[in-house]
């Protein structure tokens, strides 16, 4: 549109009525080119400098429309270059969140090996000790179970595998060298409770010729070391 509006001031520069300054009436030539015969007389003006002013004034014209629209689009440009600005600014701020939840993540890894060592570490020394548990199909059934049990009693025992009537034998070993174990104490208790109430009853006579008198309060628990076990 500008430069339509441009080459309309430059025809109305050039081509005029002959009564306004600065402008030319063009006429007819009548002939072949060359053949110097002219019939209509050219009317021209010859202000040059006018018609160059006239066309300075409406550059300037134009120019004078134009500077609005660039300036407005330098005012985008400046909204825009800020916005890029703070969008950089954001990625940056993300780029460095990342970077730490990288090495926080790095580190929950190493401690969830570590935790899973750990655990199959515990998982592995409960089934060494676990009997009745270690080495046995999860698809056999409680009335199948015996027989593996037997035989990783066996292998945990140390005794080889004839019969049956020595894996009921090392299970009756264990559990009364276990139960000794735990009666040990009490049993050390119920000696050191018996001779104080023997002390307390009779001060005056010795420990050695009244052992008849304590003697009874002990039978009770002579025995409970020696219960027969049935065989597994």
């Amino acid at each position: 549109m500008d430069w339509q509006l441009l080459s309309a001031a430059c025809s109305e520069a050039s081509v005029g009525d002959g009564s306004a300054p600065g402008t030319r009436e063009p006429g007819t030539l009548v002939g072949p080119p060359g053949s110097g015969s002219v019939t209509q007389i050219v009317e021209e003006d010859d202000d040059l400098p006018s018609t160059k002013g006239d066309l300075r004034r409406i550059l300037e014209e134009i120019r004078g429309m134009w500077r609005p629209e660039v300036a407005a689009v330098r005012a985008e440009v400046e909204v825009l270059r800020a916005q890029v600005t703070e969008v950089r600014g954001k990625t940056d701020g993300v780029a460095q969140e990342q970077s730490h939840l990288s090495d926080q993540l790095t580190v929950l890894r190493s401690q969830v090996e570590t935790l899973t060592r750990s655990v199959e570490t515990l998982e592995s020394r409960h089934r060494r000790r676990n009997v009745l548990v270690r080495g046995i199909p999860a698809s056999v059934l409680a009335n199948d179970l015996l027989p593996y049990v037997e035989r990783l009693a066996l292998q945990v025992s140390g005794l080889p595998s004839m019969t049956t009537e020595l894996v009921g034998a090392a299970f009756r070993v264990r559990k009364v060298a276990a139960f000794l174990h735990i009666l040990a104490f009490p049993l050390i208790l119920h000696l050191i409770w018996t001779l104080v109430l023997f002390l307390l009853l009779f001060p005056r006579t010795s420990g050695v010729t009244d052992l008849p008198f304590y003697i009874p309060f002990m039978l009770p628990f002579w025995g409970l070391g020696c219960e027969e076990f049935p065989s597994s």
